[in-house]
């Protein structure tokens, strides 16, 4: 009697040891799919380099610009030190007015901005040193100390032109309670050089009064002399 054969029957596509499992027909199909459409892949690839590219120049780009603006800068300031030093203030003017029509970064126009209307002080061009300051006032995006600064400087010039009114109005401008205590030093200097005495008392009662100023024994001292 025969044995019988248990064992399952099987095709002899069961029996190619060549046949791919589905895995490597997953990966066959994507690569046809690539390989069919590879116009599209590489087109989508270069874009990709090409943003990366661009990215990069820009970034390169803004690096040498703030390279070239800042020796620019340093030029323009060792020559106005020297017309400073040589007293030399037209000089001094013209070697920063020069920076200033070239400098591109807001940061920059404004730091030139300022140290030319401090020059055109010295100088007495009341006009010029207005325009400047007005003009760091008056811009949309400037830092907060960049703009208390100018209407710092700006009251200082109103005030040696004897324009009282208008000095008093740009110290009383000053927006940031860090500037307080120079604000009322500043007013109440203004008010003893008008003798008004009174005014300038209550001005420096308050000064007196923050301890962490560095004027307040300015402020002290000057009550007991009006008292």
């Amino acid at each position: 009697m025969s044995k019988q054969n248990n064992s399952p029957q099987l095709s002899p596509d069961d029996l190619n040891l060549n046949k791919p499992d589905r895995f490597q027909q997953f990966m066959f199909l994507m690569a046809d799919r690539v390989y069919r459409q590879r116009q599209r892949y590489i087109a989508g690839g270069l874009a990709v380099v090409a943003v990366g590219i661009g990215v990069w120049y820009w970034q390169e780009q803004q690096r040498l610009q703030r390279e070239t603006e800042a020796n620019l800068f340093y030029a323009s300031q060792q020559a106005a030190v020297k017309a400073a030093l040589q007293k030399k203030p037209e000089q001094e003017v013209k070697a920063l007015t020069h920076y200033l029509e070239q400098a591109n970064t807001a940061s920059m126009k404004i730091a030139s901005q300022l140290q030319v209307a401090e020059a055109q002080s010295r100088l007495k061009n009341w006009g010029e040193a207005e325009k400047q300051l007005k003009e760091i006032i008056l811009q949309n995006e400037v830092p907060d100390f960049s703009r208390n600064m100018a209407r710092l400087n700006l009251s200082a010039v109103m005030e040696a032109q004897g324009k009282i009114d208008e000095a008093r109005k740009y110290l009383l401008q000053l927006d940031n309670a860090r500037w307080d205590d120079l604000r009322l030093r500043n007013l109440a200097r203004i008010s003893l050089n008008q003798n008004k005495k009174e005014e300038a008392t209550g001005y420096l009662s308050k000064l007196s009064e923050m301890k962490d100023s560095p004027f307040q024994q300015e402020a002290e001292d000057l009550l007991r002399q009006i008292r």
